[in-house]
Protein backbone atom coordinates (compact mmCIF):
# COMPACT_ATOMS: atom_id res chain seq x y z
CA UNK A 1 0.00 0.00 0.00
CA UNK A 2 1.43 3.31 -0.82
CA UNK A 3 0.84 6.73 0.80
CA UNK A 4 1.18 9.99 -0.67
CA UNK A 5 -0.29 13.66 0.76
CA UNK A 6 -3.07 15.06 -1.19
CA UNK A 7 -5.60 18.65 -0.69
CA UNK A 8 -9.31 16.56 -0.23
CA UNK A 9 -12.11 18.53 -0.69
CA UNK A 10 -15.17 16.35 0.88
CA UNK A 11 -17.98 17.82 -1.49
CA UNK A 12 -19.42 20.07 1.02
CA UNK A 13 -17.28 22.97 2.04
CA UNK A 14 -15.04 24.94 -0.31
CA UNK A 15 -11.96 24.67 1.68
CA UNK A 16 -9.64 21.44 1.11
CA UNK A 17 -8.57 19.17 4.05
CA UNK A 18 -4.90 18.15 4.14
CA UNK A 19 -4.79 14.62 3.85
CA UNK A 20 -2.92 11.34 3.59
CA UNK A 21 -4.14 9.08 0.93
CA UNK A 22 -3.48 5.32 0.94
CA UNK A 23 -3.33 3.93 -2.16
CA UNK A 24 -5.01 0.26 -1.88
CA UNK A 25 -5.28 -2.52 -4.85
CA UNK A 26 -9.80 -1.47 -5.18
CA UNK A 27 -10.03 1.11 -2.83
CA UNK A 28 -8.53 4.81 -2.28
CA UNK A 29 -8.65 5.58 1.83
CA UNK A 30 -8.84 9.48 2.24
CA UNK A 31 -7.48 10.29 6.36
CA UNK A 32 -7.83 13.94 7.25
CA UNK A 33 -9.04 16.05 10.10
CA UNK A 34 -12.64 16.78 9.81
CA UNK A 35 -14.38 20.41 11.20
CA UNK A 36 -14.53 19.03 14.53
CA UNK A 37 -10.75 18.53 14.36
CA UNK A 38 -10.67 14.82 14.50
CA UNK A 39 -9.54 12.37 12.34
CA UNK A 40 -11.64 10.86 9.46
CA UNK A 41 -11.24 8.23 6.56
CA UNK A 42 -13.14 8.43 3.54
CA UNK A 43 -12.69 5.56 0.88
CA UNK A 44 -13.15 6.07 -2.88
CA UNK A 45 -13.35 2.97 -5.36
CA UNK A 46 -10.85 3.02 -7.50
CA UNK A 47 -13.21 1.93 -10.46
CA UNK A 48 -15.69 4.90 -9.76
CA UNK A 49 -12.27 7.31 -9.45
CA UNK A 50 -12.04 9.61 -12.47
CA UNK A 51 -9.33 12.37 -13.53
CA UNK A 52 -11.72 15.82 -13.51
CA UNK A 53 -11.85 17.59 -16.54
CA UNK A 54 -9.66 20.31 -15.04
CA UNK A 55 -7.00 20.87 -12.65
CA UNK A 56 -5.68 23.61 -10.61
CA UNK A 57 -1.68 24.36 -11.86
CA UNK A 58 0.54 22.41 -11.02
CA UNK A 59 -1.72 19.80 -9.84
CA UNK A 60 -3.72 16.52 -10.88
CA UNK A 61 -7.05 16.13 -9.34
CA UNK A 62 -9.11 12.79 -8.91
CA UNK A 63 -13.11 13.06 -9.16
CA UNK A 64 -15.32 10.65 -6.88
CA UNK A 65 -19.09 10.30 -6.25
CA UNK A 66 -21.87 12.29 -7.62
CA UNK A 67 -22.74 15.66 -7.02
CA UNK A 68 -22.27 16.88 -5.24
CA UNK A 69 -18.74 15.96 -6.29
CA UNK A 70 -15.65 15.03 -3.78
CA UNK A 71 -11.65 15.37 -5.10
CA UNK A 72 -8.26 14.65 -4.33
CA UNK A 73 -5.45 17.14 -5.88
CA UNK A 74 -2.08 15.30 -5.60
CA UNK A 75 0.94 17.40 -6.68
CA UNK A 76 1.37 16.23 -10.40
CA UNK A 77 4.87 14.92 -9.64
CA UNK A 78 3.62 12.94 -6.77
CA UNK A 79 0.26 12.00 -9.01
CA UNK A 80 3.42 10.82 -12.01
CA UNK A 81 5.49 9.20 -9.38
CA UNK A 82 3.45 7.39 -7.00
CA UNK A 83 -0.18 7.55 -7.81
CA UNK A 84 -0.47 6.79 -11.91
CA UNK A 85 2.36 4.08 -11.80
CA UNK A 86 0.13 2.34 -9.17
CA UNK A 87 -3.12 2.14 -11.06
CA UNK A 88 -1.14 1.52 -14.64
CA UNK A 89 -3.76 0.45 -17.01
CA UNK A 90 -6.89 1.22 -14.63
CA UNK A 91 -9.05 3.72 -13.38
CA UNK A 92 -8.70 6.09 -12.37
CA UNK A 93 -9.25 7.52 -16.03
CA UNK A 94 -10.26 10.91 -17.60
CA UNK A 95 -13.84 11.49 -18.17
CA UNK A 96 -15.36 10.87 -21.23
CA UNK A 97 -12.91 8.09 -21.90
CA UNK A 98 -13.95 4.71 -22.94
CA UNK A 99 -14.43 3.53 -19.29
CA UNK A 100 -16.98 6.31 -18.73
CA UNK A 101 -18.97 5.72 -21.75
CA UNK A 102 -18.95 2.10 -20.65
CA UNK A 103 -20.82 2.94 -17.49
CA UNK A 104 -22.74 5.62 -18.89
CA UNK A 105 -23.38 4.75 -22.77
CA UNK A 106 -25.93 6.86 -24.61
CA UNK A 107 -26.07 9.27 -21.77
CA UNK A 108 -22.75 10.40 -21.64
CA UNK A 109 -22.87 10.93 -25.38
CA UNK A 110 -25.97 13.10 -25.29
CA UNK A 111 -24.43 14.77 -22.54
CA UNK A 112 -21.66 16.11 -24.40
CA UNK A 113 -24.01 17.09 -26.92
CA UNK A 114 -26.04 19.21 -24.48
CA UNK A 115 -23.14 20.70 -23.60
CA UNK A 116 -21.54 21.67 -26.47
CA UNK A 117 -25.19 22.91 -28.16
CA UNK A 118 -25.68 24.65 -24.25
CA UNK A 119 -22.20 26.51 -24.13
CA UNK A 120 -22.90 28.06 -27.52
CA UNK A 121 -26.64 28.62 -27.30
CA UNK A 122 -25.94 30.22 -23.63
CA UNK A 123 -22.91 32.57 -24.85
CA UNK A 124 -25.13 33.66 -27.49
CA UNK A 125 -28.17 34.19 -25.52
CA UNK A 126 -27.35 35.31 -22.28
CA UNK A 127 -24.04 36.48 -22.72
CA UNK A 128 -21.29 36.11 -19.47
CA UNK A 129 -22.79 38.10 -17.00
CA UNK A 130 -26.25 36.87 -17.11
CA UNK A 131 -24.92 33.21 -17.22
CA UNK A 132 -23.28 34.04 -13.98
CA UNK A 133 -26.08 34.97 -12.25
CA UNK A 134 -27.79 31.48 -13.23
CA UNK A 135 -24.56 29.77 -11.54
CA UNK A 136 -24.40 32.19 -8.36
CA UNK A 137 -28.35 30.86 -7.89
CA UNK A 138 -27.05 27.25 -7.64
CA UNK A 139 -24.91 28.43 -4.45
CA UNK A 140 -27.23 28.13 -1.03
CA UNK A 141 -26.70 31.18 1.01
CA UNK A 142 -24.19 28.48 3.96
CA UNK A 143 -22.34 27.55 1.31
CA UNK A 144 -21.74 31.11 0.15
CA UNK A 145 -20.43 32.19 3.61
CA UNK A 146 -18.07 29.17 4.15
CA UNK A 147 -17.07 30.29 0.60
CA UNK A 148 -16.78 33.83 1.68
CA UNK A 149 -14.79 32.60 4.47
CA UNK A 150 -12.22 30.68 2.35
CA UNK A 151 -12.21 33.62 -0.08
CA UNK A 152 -11.06 36.37 3.01
CA UNK A 153 -8.08 34.21 4.02
CA UNK A 154 -6.84 33.47 0.30
CA UNK A 155 -6.80 37.14 -0.59
CA UNK A 156 -5.72 38.33 2.49
CA UNK A 157 -3.00 36.02 2.77
CA UNK A 158 -1.76 36.05 -0.50
CA UNK A 159 -2.47 39.26 -1.52
CA UNK A 160 -0.05 40.29 2.17
CA UNK A 161 -2.12 42.52 2.80
CA UNK A 162 -1.42 43.59 6.77
CA UNK A 163 -4.49 44.46 8.80
CA UNK A 164 -5.10 47.67 11.22
CA UNK A 165 -6.46 46.06 14.52
CA UNK A 166 -7.17 48.86 16.06
CA UNK A 167 -9.32 50.40 13.23
CA UNK A 168 -10.85 47.10 12.41
CA UNK A 169 -12.37 46.64 15.75
CA UNK A 170 -13.35 50.18 15.82
CA UNK A 171 -15.49 50.28 12.49
CA UNK A 172 -16.58 46.95 13.35
CA UNK A 173 -18.10 48.39 16.37
CA UNK A 174 -19.35 51.44 14.63
CA UNK A 175 -20.54 49.72 11.90
CA UNK A 176 -22.89 47.43 14.83
CA UNK A 177 -23.89 50.45 16.14
CA UNK A 178 -25.40 51.60 12.27
CA UNK A 179 -27.20 48.40 12.36
CA UNK A 180 -28.55 47.76 9.07
CA UNK A 181 -29.89 44.67 8.19
CA UNK A 182 -28.54 42.14 5.86
CA UNK A 183 -28.91 38.64 5.11
CA UNK A 184 -25.13 37.31 6.53
CA UNK A 185 -23.06 38.93 9.72
CA UNK A 186 -21.11 41.74 8.11
CA UNK A 187 -17.13 41.40 9.06
CA UNK A 188 -15.26 44.09 8.17
CA UNK A 189 -11.34 44.37 8.07
CA UNK A 190 -9.21 47.53 7.74
CA UNK A 191 -5.82 47.19 6.14
CA UNK A 192 -2.98 49.05 5.71
CA UNK A 193 -2.19 50.03 2.09
CA UNK A 194 -1.36 52.96 -0.16
CA UNK A 195 -4.16 52.28 -2.83
CA UNK A 196 -7.84 53.85 -2.70
CA UNK A 197 -9.54 50.42 -2.19
CA UNK A 198 -12.35 48.61 -0.35
CA UNK A 199 -13.79 45.86 -1.83
CA UNK A 200 -16.47 43.05 -0.95
CA UNK A 201 -16.22 39.28 -0.77
CA UNK A 202 -19.25 36.98 -0.97
CA UNK A 203 -20.65 35.82 2.28
CA UNK A 204 -20.36 39.40 4.71
CA UNK A 205 -16.30 39.96 4.80
CA UNK A 206 -15.61 43.26 3.92
CA UNK A 207 -11.71 44.85 3.06
CA UNK A 208 -11.13 48.46 3.23
CA UNK A 209 -7.87 49.63 2.42
CA UNK A 210 -6.67 52.39 5.33
CA UNK A 211 -6.09 54.91 2.48
CA UNK A 212 -9.57 55.27 1.52
CA UNK A 213 -10.86 55.25 4.94
CA UNK A 214 -7.83 58.13 5.68
CA UNK A 215 -9.80 60.35 3.02
CA UNK A 216 -12.83 60.51 5.09
CA UNK A 217 -13.99 63.44 7.77
CA UNK A 218 -17.10 62.86 8.66
CA UNK A 219 -18.46 59.33 9.46
CA UNK A 220 -21.20 59.63 7.25
CA UNK A 221 -19.24 58.42 4.72
CA UNK A 222 -17.80 55.50 6.61
CA UNK A 223 -21.49 54.81 6.67
CA UNK A 224 -21.93 54.83 3.15
CA UNK A 225 -19.22 52.96 2.46
CA UNK A 226 -19.78 49.94 4.55
CA UNK A 227 -23.56 50.30 3.32
CA UNK A 228 -22.97 50.23 -0.21
CA UNK A 229 -20.10 47.28 -0.20
CA UNK A 230 -23.22 45.57 2.07
CA UNK A 231 -25.12 46.28 -1.40
CA UNK A 232 -22.86 44.51 -3.48
CA UNK A 233 -23.03 41.45 -0.64
CA UNK A 234 -26.70 41.70 -0.50
CA UNK A 235 -26.78 41.26 -4.34
CA UNK A 236 -24.19 38.67 -4.79
CA UNK A 237 -22.65 41.15 -7.33
CA UNK A 238 -18.88 40.21 -6.22
CA UNK A 239 -19.99 36.36 -6.43
CA UNK A 240 -21.37 36.90 -10.09
CA UNK A 241 -18.45 38.95 -11.09
CA UNK A 242 -16.30 36.60 -9.41
CA UNK A 243 -18.12 33.50 -11.40
CA UNK A 244 -17.85 35.31 -14.62
CA UNK A 245 -13.66 35.22 -14.63
CA UNK A 246 -14.05 31.80 -14.38
CA UNK A 247 -16.52 31.41 -16.85
CA UNK A 248 -15.80 28.73 -19.18
CA UNK A 249 -15.93 26.46 -15.51
CA UNK A 250 -18.93 28.17 -14.70
CA UNK A 251 -20.52 27.33 -17.40
CA UNK A 252 -19.62 23.41 -16.59
CA UNK A 253 -21.20 23.81 -13.38
CA UNK A 254 -24.57 25.51 -14.55
CA UNK A 255 -24.86 22.52 -16.82
CA UNK A 256 -23.59 19.35 -14.47
CA UNK A 257 -25.01 21.06 -11.29
CA UNK A 258 -21.31 21.14 -10.25
CA UNK A 259 -21.22 23.49 -7.23
CA UNK A 260 -18.21 22.19 -5.31
CA UNK A 261 -15.98 22.22 -8.31
CA UNK A 262 -17.12 25.77 -9.28
CA UNK A 263 -16.08 27.37 -5.64
CA UNK A 264 -13.12 25.30 -5.65
CA UNK A 265 -12.16 27.56 -8.64
CA UNK A 266 -13.18 30.59 -6.80
CA UNK A 267 -11.03 29.86 -4.43
CA UNK A 268 -7.77 29.54 -6.70
CA UNK A 269 -8.87 33.06 -8.36
CA UNK A 270 -9.63 34.73 -4.55
CA UNK A 271 -6.66 37.44 -5.96
CA UNK A 272 -9.33 38.73 -8.69
CA UNK A 273 -11.09 40.14 -5.61
CA UNK A 274 -9.41 43.29 -5.26
CA UNK A 275 -9.94 44.62 -8.95
CA UNK A 276 -13.35 43.65 -9.33
CA UNK A 277 -15.19 46.44 -11.81
CA UNK A 278 -18.86 46.47 -11.32
CA UNK A 279 -21.27 47.56 -14.49
CA UNK A 280 -23.46 50.46 -14.10
CA UNK A 281 -26.54 49.09 -13.13
CA UNK A 282 -25.04 47.31 -10.40
CA UNK A 283 -22.69 50.10 -8.89
CA UNK A 284 -26.47 51.78 -9.27
CA UNK A 285 -28.16 48.77 -6.97
CA UNK A 286 -25.33 49.45 -4.42
CA UNK A 287 -25.19 52.78 -4.14
CA UNK A 288 -28.82 53.25 -4.08
CA UNK A 289 -29.21 50.11 -1.35
CA UNK A 290 -26.55 52.78 0.31
CA UNK A 291 -28.83 55.68 0.23
CA UNK A 292 -32.06 54.05 1.70
CA UNK A 293 -30.28 52.10 4.12
CA UNK A 294 -28.56 54.98 5.80
CA UNK A 295 -31.62 56.53 6.03
CA UNK A 296 -33.99 54.55 7.48
CA UNK A 297 -31.32 54.05 10.61
CA UNK A 298 -31.18 57.67 10.46
CA UNK A 299 -28.35 58.72 9.09
CA UNK A 300 -28.03 61.48 6.02
CA UNK A 301 -28.14 59.76 3.31
CA UNK A 302 -25.82 62.68 1.68
CA UNK A 303 -23.38 60.74 3.16
CA UNK A 304 -23.36 58.42 -0.16
CA UNK A 305 -22.55 61.43 -2.54
CA UNK A 306 -19.60 62.73 0.09
CA UNK A 307 -17.94 59.44 0.30
CA UNK A 308 -18.56 59.46 -3.60
CA UNK A 309 -16.69 62.52 -3.38
CA UNK A 310 -13.67 61.78 -1.91
CA UNK A 311 -13.07 58.67 -4.64
CA UNK A 312 -10.14 59.57 -7.27
CA UNK A 313 -11.99 61.38 -10.10
CA UNK A 314 -11.75 60.24 -13.63
CA UNK A 315 -8.64 59.67 -15.23
CA UNK A 316 -6.99 58.71 -11.59
CA UNK A 317 -5.17 55.42 -10.90
CA UNK A 318 -7.49 52.98 -9.19
CA UNK A 319 -7.65 49.98 -9.06
CA UNK A 320 -10.73 48.72 -6.87
CA UNK A 321 -14.39 47.86 -6.57
CA UNK A 322 -14.82 51.11 -6.19
CA UNK A 323 -13.53 52.91 -9.57
CA UNK A 324 -13.99 55.20 -11.98
CA UNK A 325 -16.31 52.10 -13.87
CA UNK A 326 -19.25 53.54 -14.64
CA UNK A 327 -17.80 57.29 -14.26
CA UNK A 328 -17.93 58.70 -10.15
CA UNK A 329 -19.51 62.26 -11.70
CA UNK A 330 -22.30 59.98 -12.76
CA UNK A 331 -22.81 58.14 -10.06
CA UNK A 332 -22.69 61.22 -7.61
CA UNK A 333 -25.18 62.77 -9.70
CA UNK A 334 -27.60 59.87 -9.08
CA UNK A 335 -26.40 59.96 -5.70
CA UNK A 336 -28.21 63.35 -5.21
CA UNK A 337 -31.42 62.54 -6.76
CA UNK A 338 -31.69 59.82 -4.80
CA UNK A 339 -31.30 61.49 -1.21
CA UNK A 340 -33.90 64.06 -2.15
CA UNK A 341 -36.52 61.54 -2.63
CA UNK A 342 -36.01 59.36 0.45
CA UNK A 343 -37.24 60.28 3.92
CA UNK A 344 -35.09 60.18 6.96
CA UNK A 345 -35.63 58.48 10.11
CA UNK A 346 -35.57 60.01 13.19
CA UNK A 347 -33.24 58.41 15.72
CA UNK A 348 -32.22 59.48 19.70
CA UNK A 349 -29.45 61.19 20.61
CA UNK A 350 -27.86 58.62 22.39
CA UNK A 351 -27.62 56.77 19.01
CA UNK A 352 -26.03 59.76 17.20
CA UNK A 353 -23.58 60.39 20.14
CA UNK A 354 -22.51 56.97 19.79
CA UNK A 355 -21.09 56.79 16.31
CA UNK A 356 -19.97 60.22 17.18
CA UNK A 357 -17.99 58.67 19.27
CA UNK A 358 -16.62 56.32 17.13
CA UNK A 359 -15.59 58.08 14.74
CA UNK A 360 -13.80 60.58 16.71
CA UNK A 361 -11.85 57.06 18.03
CA UNK A 362 -11.21 55.72 14.32
CA UNK A 363 -10.26 59.26 13.12
CA UNK A 364 -7.54 59.75 16.37
CA UNK A 365 -5.94 56.45 15.02
CA UNK A 366 -5.40 57.94 11.25
CA UNK A 367 -2.25 57.40 10.39
CA UNK A 368 -0.81 59.90 7.96
CA UNK A 369 -0.20 59.00 4.10
CA UNK A 370 3.26 59.85 4.28
CA UNK A 371 3.81 56.97 6.20
CA UNK A 372 4.13 54.78 2.90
Amino acid sequence: MSVVQAAYFDGTLPQAHPAEVYLDTDVIRITYPNAEGFSQTDAWLVQKTRLADWSPTGKTRLQYGSFPHQYLDFETVDYQSVVQPRYAGQPPTRVGKRLWIQEKGFQAILVIVLLLIGLGWSVYRYGLSALASQVVELIPPAQEQALGNALYKQVVTGERLPIDSARTRLVNAYWQAVAVPARFPITITVVKHKEVNAFAIPGGHIVVYDSLLNRMTRHEQLAALLAHETGHIEYRHSLQQLTQTVASYAMLSLLFGDVTGLMAVLVDNAHYLTSLSYSRDKEDQADAFAVEALARQGINPQGVVWMLEVLPQEGASLTSALSTHPETAGRIAAARERVQKVTIEVTGAEDTRQLNSLWQRITDQRRALSSY
